[in-house]
């Protein structure tokens, strides 16, 4: 970060520890010399960014409190949001969630790769067993038996809906391809042409 200083509003020391913008130091510095939270208050330096980091950091630490310079620069303190992934502090747009492209980036693909797995997993076994009801039923009807369903990779227990018929039948149904069982391990197939529209 490249901060213009000037000298009549901080000390060197100051500006030094800042152009590093290295938070350790900036802690360290401000733990060893308390009275720079008082000339933060009065003094104004060039880059409100730098004055803003300052404040945060002497706030969060409980170095000094910080009460009329923080309104000024309208920077709520208690409010200010943390990154969700690194969790460094957030300056910029009040809607901001994340610090950087790669916290953003990092977070999503650990929230999509570990809990919805599962969702992922069954989701692309609905649509394998929809593939085989649709290469086992060319036309509206057909028939098939239970181990030509089973050796193809068929899964029974995963179904979008179930539709009992006005006989007492009920079909079960992966997406606009449904099944009925009949006797002898024979399984009737049909296609729901109504969700074609």
């Amino acid at each position: 970060m490249n901060v213009q200083f000037v000298e009549t509003t901080l000390p060197n020391r100051l500006y030094k520890c800042a152009a590093s913008i290295g938070c350790d130091s900036v802690i360290n510095y401000l733990q060893s010399d308390t009275s720079i939270c008082s000339r933060l208050q009065t003094e104004k330096p060039v880059s409100w960014a730098l004055q803003k980091l300052f404040y945060y950091i002497a706030k969060r630490d409980y170095i000094c409190t910080l009460t009329n310079p923080v309104n000024r620069i309208r920077l709520n303190i208690e409010k200010m949001k943390n990154c969700l992934e690194c969790g460094k502090p957030l300056m910029g747009r009040v809607d901001k969630k994340f610090c950087s492209d790669m916290c953003r980036n990092s977070y999503n693909n650990r929230l999509n790769s570990d809990s919805y797995n599962i969702v992922r997993n069954m989701n692309n076994q609905l649509r394998k067993n929809r593939r085989i009801l649709e290469e086992l039923c060319p036309d509206d009807k057909s028939k098939t038996t239970k181990s030509q369903l089973i050796g193809k990779g068929f899964d029974f227990n995963l179904i979008t809906s179930v539709r009992p018929t006005l006989k007492g039948n009920i079909y079960h149904f992966v997406y606009d391809y449904g099944y009925l069982e009949l006797e002898n391990d024979i399984y009737l197939i049909v296609k729901d042409k109504r969700l074609d529209k």
